[in-house]
């Protein structure tokens, strides 16, 4: 149960960092932004997360890249 309870957190803390990564925002950025709210975030932690974040945007299927080229006629 507490691990459910901690996969539930990870995964909204996971979901708010990937936000702040689309809108450009650097590591150093979103430890201040949790430091303005009184949590403490360790940088390495959020490197963990741009890197998942990293991983996983960098895929593109093959027929959604074949769909993007047949339609930039």
């Amino acid at each position: 149960r507490k691990e459910a309870k901690r996969g539930l957190l990870m995964e909204s803390v996971a979901k708010k960092m990937n936000s702040l990564f689309e809108l450009g925002q650097t590591n150093e950025e979103i430890v201040q932004s949790y430091a303005k709210e009184g949590v403490q975030v360790p940088e390495q932690l959020v490197n963990k997360f741009r890197e998942q974040y990293k991983k996983d945007n960098s895929f593109v299927p093959p027929n959604a890249a074949y769909f993007a080229l047949a339609n930039k006629k």
